[in-house]
C-alpha cells in the first residue's frame, strides 16, 4: 500500500454545540468487522475494535433514550399574588440514572485509540526497524503527545535511536503543536486523547452524561413587562436547574401559556477540557489516531491491514454525512 488520496479530515468547521449526534458506523465499515484480528498488525486490530466498542455506545445511549430517562420539572410562584414577580425555573429529573456501563465502554474505546499508536510506534521500532528492545527499553516506546515542542524534543531524542528522521517527522506531524507551534483546534483532539487516557488508567473513570446545549421559552402573551431568560448550560444531574425565567406579574392576571423547548447531547466532561460532544469527538479523535496509524505503517501494511485502512477512508463522507445532518 503506497499511496491514499485521504479526505479532507478536519470536522472542527462543523461546529461543537450540536443538539443531537448519532455516531454512526456505517455498513461498509461493518463487514470488515468480520476479519479475524490474528491476520492484522496489532495497531490496527486496536482500531477494528475500537469502532465495535462505538456502535456498541450507540446502541446503549439509543436504548437508554427509548426509555424516557431525564423529564424537566417546573417550579414556580404563581401562587404567591403578594409577589411582584413571577419566577419560574425548570429543573431536570432524572427517570433512568446514566448507565455505568457507557463508562466502562468509553474507558476501552480510550484505551484502544491510545494504544493503538504506541502498538504501531512499538512494530516500527522492532518489525520494521529491526531493533530487539530490553525490557526497560520496551517501556520507553510510547507514542509521545506533547503540546509544545521543547516536550516534543525532549521525547523524540529517547526514541530517536530506534527511528529514521523521516519517521521521527511523520511523529512530529501528529503533535498538538504542528504547525503553528502552539496547540490549536486542528490538532488538539491527539492532547484530548492523552487527557482522556491518563484519566482513564491512573485517576477515575470518564465522565459521559447529558447536558444542555440551548433552551428556548415561548409565549401567548402581548408582552411580558421586564421578562429576563437564563440558561444554565450544567451537566443535566438530577435536581440540576436548566432554565429560570422572570417577568413582572400582569395586573390583570390573565392565564398565560408557556412552551419552554430544551435541547440537549451526550458530554465528555473533563477537568482540564470544556465539556466535549461525545459522538463528534470520538469521531475526530479517531479520524487524528487513524492518520496516525496510517502515517507510520503504510509502506509496512499486510493485505488485511490494507483491506481495513480502505474500507474507512471510503466510508468517510457517509460519516460526514451524518454530523452534516444534525447541524
Amino acid at each position: 500500500m503506497n499511496s491514499f488520496k485521504r479526505p479532507s479530515k478536519s470536522l472542527l468547521n462543523y461546529g461543537w454545540m450540536l443538539a443531537s449526534l448519532v455516531l454512526s458506523v456505517p455498513n461498509s465499515q461493518r463487514d470488515h468487522e468480520d476479519t479475524s484480528v490474528t491476520e492484522l498488525t496489532p495497531c490496527w486490530a486496536k482500531l477494528v475494535r475500537t469502532r465495535t466498542l462505538m456502535r456498541e455506545l450507540i446502541d446503549l445511549q439509543a436504548k437508554r433514550e427509548t426509555e424516557e430517562p431525564y423529564s424537566f420539572e417546573l417550579v414556580d410562584n404563581n401562587e404567591d399574588s403578594a409577589d411582584r414577580w413571577i419566577r419560574l425555573q425548570w429543573r431536570v429529573k432524572i427517570n433512568t440514572p446514566y448507565p455505568p456501563d457507557a463508562a466502562w465502554i468509553l474507558g476501552d474505546i480510550v484505551h484502544n485509540l491510545r494504544s493503538s499508536l504506541d502498538n504501531a510506534l512499538f512494530h516500527i521500532v522492532t518489525e520494521i526497524n529491526g531493533h530487539t528492545p530490553s525490557d526497560s527499553e520496551a517501556r520507553q516506546i510510547q507514542y509521545p503527545i506533547d503540546d509544545t515542542p521543547e516536550l516534543f524534543r525532549r521525547h523524540i531524542k529517547k526514541l530517536g535511536k530506534w527511528l529514521t528522521p523521516e519517521q521521527c517527522e511523520l511523529i512530529e506531524a501528529t503533535q498538538p503543536f504542528a504547525a503553528s507551534g502552539e496547540p490549536n483546534d486542528e490538532f488538539r483532539m491527539m492532547s484530548i486523547l492523552r487527557d482522556l487516557s491518563n484519566t482513564d488508567k491512573h485517576r477515575q473513570l470518564i465522565v459521559a452524561d447529558r447536558a444542555l446545549v440551548r433552551a428556548n421559552f415561548e409565549h401567548d402573551a402581548d408582552h411580558l413587562e421586564a421578562l429576563t431568560i437564563t440558561q444554565h448550560d450544567a451537566r443535566m444531574v438530577d435536581g440540576a436547574a436548566v432554565l429560570t425565567v422572570k417577568f413582572r406579574r400582569p395586573y390583570d392576571n390573565l392565564d398565560i401559556m408557556l412552551q419552554p423547548r430544551f435541547e440537549n447531547t451526550t458530554f465528555i466532561f473533563h477537568p482540564a477540557h470544556t465539556p466535549l460532544p461525545l459522538a463528534l469527538s470520538l469521531e475526530l479523535i479517531y479520524d487524528e489516531v487513524f492518520d496516525a496509524v496510517l502515517g507510520l505503517t503504510k509502506e509496512h501494511m499486510t493485505t488485511h491491514d490494507d483491506y481495513i485502512a480502505v474500507k474507512f477512508i471510503e466510508g468517510a463522507e457517509e460519516r460526514r454525512a451524518v454530523l452534516r445532518k444534525t447541524l
